[in-house]
């Protein structure tokens, strides 16, 4: 779906072209509702993992603190400062964070979109798996002492593994900022996502305060107001983490049910519209479209697109188009048993 439509609304706006025309506009409303909640959610627990991976490495430095969750918190919310700063700085640097979902919803911003998204997906999933898979493996060639791990005083059985592994506290540290700076990029990459996806969602009407989120800055064409929404509302819900970590991680399981249900629904319709065979091969589409790849309508800062329309005008308004494969896909029954 990445290279067949590229835009930043991401699986809201495939549902609103994959399904049927008289349920279109309710199940796009619906998925755009749990994708934008799914990745404020997101940003709230990667931030307080962050945060409080930070405060492990302290306990583990630091025999003499005496840790707090108020103190979570507050790393919490400098973890989102930093990723705020990189979300504001010029976009070529922002990029370099956008990752496998990031990217989908940075659609707009990147050149040659229906290529380099789904490469970037692709490239991003296939090096996470391997190197992951080697994190595994050798995690449980050198757990150590299980009960050690289970009852680390950091509250992060990694931390102590490392230790058991260098038996030096010095050593342990590097090796746990290794995984802190990879959430930390992590978690920057989200906060990009999420306002992209509030954004975009904005733009077309799906949220209330619309015209005022979907203000666009002009100098930078970064949405710096949605920006400021997605992260004031984690750093709200990271006060719940004072009070009680349990209501917390209940809150922010909607990061994980409602991503899954997001992508569910387009999945399903995608797999539809395939096994039904009305998606045209990526030949047709390129000789129709005059090697203009990208079917949808361009947006501009503003959010208008080339002819100087707005998306929710009625001439902007995606109506059941023609579908057409762009060109990335997995072929025939593998396609089939990916969906």
């Amino acid at each position: 779906m990445a290279s067949i439509a590229p835009i930043a609304g991401g699986q809201y706006f495939w549902v609103s072209m994959l399904a049927p025309i008289k349920h279109k506009r309710f199940a796009s409303y619906i998925t755009g509702w749990l994708t934008s909640i799914a990745w404020v959610a997101a940003l709230a627990t990667g931030s307080i993992f962050v945060g409080t991976i930070l405060q492990g490495l302290i306990i583990l430095d630091n025999p003499n603190y005496e840790p707090h969750q108020w103190h979570g918190t507050l790393l919490c919310w400098a973890v989102l400062t930093v990723a705020v700063f990189v979300n504001t700085v010029p976009k070529k640097l922002e990029a370099e964070y956008a990752g496998a979902d990031a990217a989908v919803h940075m659609s707009e911003e990147i050149e040659n979109a229906v290529v380099n998204v789904p490469r970037a997906i692709m490239t991003t999933m296939l090096l996470n798996g391997a190197t992951g898979f080697a994190i595994v493996l050798a995690v449980l060639f050198c757990l150590g002492d299980i009960d050690t791990v289970l009852k680390t005083p950091t509250g992060f059985s990694f931390i102590q593994v490392f230790y058991n592994g260098v038996n030096s506290k010095a050593g342990a540290t590097v090796m746990a900022c290794t995984i802190v700076m990879l959430l930390w990029c992590a978690v920057i990459g989200f906060l990009a996502t999420a306002s992209r996806m509030t954004w975009s969602f904005a733009h077309d009407q799906g949220l209330p305060f619309h015209r005022f989120i979907s203000r666009v800055e002009r100098r930078s064409s970064i949405p710096m107001i949605a920006t400021a929404v997605v992260t004031i509302i984690p750093a709200l819900l990271a006060l719940i983490y004072i009070g009680s970590s349990t209501v917390f991680e209940d809150v922010v399981s909607l990061s994980t049910s409602g991503l899954y249900a997001s992508y569910f629904i387009p999945c399903s319709l995608l797999l539809w519209r395939r096994t039904t065979g009305q998606i045209r091969p990526h030949s047709a589409s390129s000789s129709n479209n005059n090697d203009n790849e990208n079917p949808l309508p361009e947006r501009t800062a503003a959010g208008q697109t080339a002819a100087g329309q707005t998306l929710d005008s009625p001439a902007a308004e995606v109506v059941q188009p023609q579908l057409a494969w762009g060109p990335w896909r997995i072929p025939g029954i593998w396609g089939c048993i990916n969906n």
